[in-house]
């Protein structure tokens, strides 16, 4: 016979602690994730493109030379994540005592155009050097393209003051689906537990039938009643 919802739940009822248990084993080992979850900070400098050199003798530029600006931007952009400026940076980070090689700053290092402005960020899972870590980057960057160009077009407009973080953990989100997860994992052992439960039965039932019949089987006449 098929089982009905009412006669599942009534043999499933009495297990509850299965669920249960499962639920706080799950809500347990989500607490014990989120602690063993880094948040990742960053901090950003940015740097405007104008040309300082006719500003320092003339007190103004045009709109021409803004415009080149915004073009070297654009064209030297990946030089402030490359290996050049990343070593310069480096050997002015070790004057403070830091002792970070080119290629774990360019790890850190991303930079992003928007018209003559370039946003230097560096993210890390220490938040103690990251402010460094941007301004120094973007020293670099400004030495780096004089050297280049010949014309100090780029300079710091804002620098790295203040560091925010990336990736929070959300721990209450995390446990609530640990929960969660642990009750399913709990409702689908219990239902394994009444399935097989009742399959055994079932053999049981039958083999006991078997031997009744066997009983009442008369051997002289192999007649049955």
């Amino acid at each position: 016979m098929d089982m009905t919802i009412g006669v599942f739940l009534k043999k499933a009822l009495p297990k509850w602690w299965i669920i249960a248990l499962c639920a706080l084993i799950g809500l347990g080992s989500a607490f014990y994730y989120t602690k063993t979850i880094i948040p990742t900070y960053y901090s950003e400098a940015t740097l405007i493109g104008v040309n300082f050199d006719k500003i320092i003798s003339y007190g103004s530029v045009s709109l021409d030379e803004i415009s080149v600006s915004k073009k070297l931007a654009t064209e030297f952009l990946p030089l402030a994540t490359s290996g050049m400026v990343a070593s310069r940076a480096a050997t002015e980070l070790s004057n403070y005592g830091y002792n970070l090689r080119a290629s774990q700053i360019q790890g850190m290092v991303t930079a992003k155009v928007s018209s003559n402005l370039v946003v230097i960020r560096a993210s890390s899972n220490n938040r103690n050097i990251v402010m460094d870590v941007a301004n120094e980057v973007g020293s670099s960057f400004i030495e780096s393209l004089g050297t280049i160009t010949g014309v100090s077009y780029f300079d710091f407009l804002d620098r790295a003051e203040s560091v925010t973080t990336v990736s929070g953990v959300n721990k209450m989100l995390y446990m609530m689906a640990g929960l969660l997860a642990g009750g399913v994992i709990g409702a689908a052992i219990v239902f394994l537990i009444v399935l097989f439960t009742r399959k055994i039965k079932m053999v049981e039932d039958l083999a006991n039938l078997k031997a009744v019949n066997n009983l009442m089987l008369i051997p002289n006449h192999g007649i049955k009643y």
